[in-house]
């Protein structure tokens, strides 16, 4: 894209777009429908519930869901971000594929590990230890508590810090991909520059009063 007559600032802006619709569209399909069935699968059976408990079971399933999602694809994409303007393309695509590996081997680590997790959350949440806190899962769990209004002030710490973090994240992510594609870009204009100029010169004519 550097020998066209675009602006670095409308690549960076429509790759930016690009992810976002991307992880948003992946989160959504792959929750689904269960913020509507895990709140009916909540309510069923209690003669207490109300549709505003409902409601609240239904945006907090939901924003767990996507926060988590948010914040696990910002992670990927700040690393490669930030590793690719600290490095250079050349050594980051050396480092590419032991990146890759790595990220997969902690992944199934976790998936692997959630059911153990899942298995003793009422224990942590009875007596949590000081690693509790800074367990990422939680963190999204605090964030469904907080919004369906069952959590307290514990589940309510776990929640904003997960909300913080995938804010931080974010701004990591923006930052480490602008300087990239700046860096990229400026390297590439100053090679094709007589084609960009041309680009130009033909984009003008194609504005002109005759076409």
């Amino acid at each position: 894209l550097g020998p066209l007559p675009l602006r670095p600032g409308v690549i960076v802006r429509a790759q930016v777009a690009s992810l976002a619709v991307l992880v948003l569209a992946v989160n959504v399909a792959s929750m689904g429908a269960g913020p509507v069935l895990f709140a009916l699968v909540m309510v069923s059976g209690s003669s207490t519930a109300t549709w505003t408990g409902v409601a609240r079971t239904m945006a907090g399933h939901a924003a767990a869901c996507l926060m988590a999602g948010a914040w696990v694809f910002l992670c990927a994409v700040g690393t490669n971000a930030v590793l690719f303007s600290m490095l250079g393309a050349a050594s980051f695509r050396r480092a590419g594929s032991v990146l890759r590996v790595i990220g997969a081997a902690g992944l199934a680590g976790l998936f692997l590990s959630l059911p153990l997790l899942i298995g003793r959350v009422e224990a942590l949440v009875a007596a949590p230890p000081w690693w509790a806190e800074w367990a990422p899962p939680l963190w999204f769990l605090g964030v469904w508590e907080y919004v369906a209004g069952h959590g307290d002030a514990w589940w309510s710490r776990l929640a904003w810090r997960g909300a913080w973090s995938t804010s931080a994240l974010a701004v990591v992510a923006l930052c480490g991909l602008a300087l990239g594609y700046a860096r990229r870009l400026g390297g590439q204009n100053t090679v094709s520059r007589p084609a960009a100029a041309g680009g130009q010169g033909i984009r003008r004519l194609l504005r002109s009063r005759v076409l």
